[in-house]
């Protein structure tokens, strides 16, 4: 199993079911992570803008969420 030091603490990995309490929550990621990984390709698989990439498609999904 795979640890990071933090501050002289061991950080274990976290869970993805952990990060997400209920199950709109966790299909609202997926569609995050989904949009994200479409405009990270669209921009040729570039490295560094993941950050921007996250935030657009967190925008996207949540207002077509409020639009329905």
């Amino acid at each position: 199993m795979s640890t990071n030091k933090l501050s002289g603490k061991i950080a274990r990995p976290l869970k993805a079911d952990n990060l997400a309490g209920t199950s709109s929550e966790r299909s609202r990621r997926e569609l995050i992570e989904q949009r994200a990984y479409e405009l990270w390709a669209a921009a040729g698989c570039a490295h560094g803008n993941d950050i921007d990439h996250w935030f657009q498609a967190e925008r996207e999904v949540l207002e077509v969420r409020e639009n329905s």
